[in-house]
């Protein structure tokens, strides 16, 4: 993920973007990736110029509970120890999160994440660090909230542009001058 990131960064400018204004999303799994690129101290952050995250649909919280269809996934992402679940859980680092992050779950989701992504949203808004936003789609599972996206039901893809539009007002200089979020 990291190494995708930096070659974003490195090359957006070649195809007319600017590597000061990134914004990512990460759905399922790549929701997982990319919430612990962003809080596992070891990993060492995400580049220069990533100015928001979205998280879709995304296991903020390890389990293994027997009505957890993905148990098996889990143990090969997180590993076999289940003591070091929490630890390694981006929901226990919620509350250091770097940057604004929109938190997206679907009515009908894999069984836990909506549950998982409101917990990380609410960490995230109780620290007040930066900002967060919430978002539940009505009549969509955990593949339609994306799959969607462009076919002229344009709830969820107005919700992301305006977050990242938002999110890409403020200057890095004023955001750490200002202390803004």
């Amino acid at each position: 993920m990291l190494d995708a990131l930096t070659w974003v960064r490195d090359s957006i400018a070649a195809h007319g973007g600017d590597p000061a204004r990134v914004h990512v999303i990460g759905h399922s799994a790549g929701g997982s990736h990319l919430a612990t690129a962003a809080l596992e101290p070891g990993l060492g952050g995400l580049p220069a110029g990533v100015r928001s995250l979205a998280l879709v649909s995304g296991r903020l919280r390890a389990d293994r509970r027997p009505d957890n269809p993905n148990a098996g996934n889990v143990a090969a992402y997180f590993g076999p120890d289940e003591s070091l679940y929490a630890a390694r859980s981006p929901v226990s680092r919620a509350a250091d999160c770097p940057l604004p992050v929109l938190v997206a779950v679907a009515e009908f989701e894999n069984r836990h994440l909506d549950t998982y992504g409101a917990e990380f949203a609410h960490a995230v808004a109780r620290a007040g660090r930066v900002p967060v936003r919430w978002v539940r789609l009505a009549g969509h599972n955990h593949t339609s909230i994306v799959a969607h996206l462009n076919t002229g039901e344009e709830g969820f893809g107005r919700a992301l542009d305006a977050f990242f539009r938002l999110n890409d007002s403020v200057s890095d200089s004023e955001r750490n001058r200002t202390g803004a979020s």
